[in-house]
């Protein structure tokens, strides 16, 4: 185990100095943030991903979080026509929110536990946020 160990180490070092040197645009950014929602809304939230372990709700907030992340990152260059970065920011203020009545002190309920309106409800927040999200590209400098 300690050779496998040492072969992981190793990896995370090199791609931790490949990655310092990947350079990307805002609109790859901005279109990353959008396509981590897409995954929640198309495998995530029917509970396809995790259908033994049932722990669907823990991937799902980590691509609601590196959307999230990603859009932060972006969200200062978004032009005056383009969506409102204060109303997005809210919109995941809220899904984050929702999903904090599914935490348990060790992660999340298991998705089998929701029901099926609690399920739909993440969908439509999640929804409320990819529709403008899927704006910002637009309207980033290229």
């Amino acid at each position: 185990m300690a050779a496998v160990a040492g072969q992981l180490l190793t990896d995370v070092k090199t791609l931790q100095g490949l990655v310092k040197n990947v350079q990307l645009e805002p609109k790859q950014i901005a279109n990353g943030a959008k396509e981590l929602l897409d995954e929640v809304s198309s495998s995530k939230i029917t509970g396809e991903e995790e259908r033994y372990s049932h722990i669907d709700l823990v991937d799902l907030a980590a691509n609601v979080d590196g959307s999230q992340t990603a859009f932060n990152a972006v969200a200062p260059l978004i032009g005056p026509a383009g969506p409102s970065a204060t109303e997005i920011s809210k919109r995941f203020q809220e899904l984050d929110a929702s999903l904090a009545a599914y935490r348990t002190p060790t992660g999340f309920v298991l998705f089998n536990q929701l029901t099926p309106a609690q399920t739909t409800a993440i969908a439509q927040r999640v929804n409320a946020i990819a529709e403008p999200l899927s704006q910002v590209a637009a309207h980033l400098p290229a």
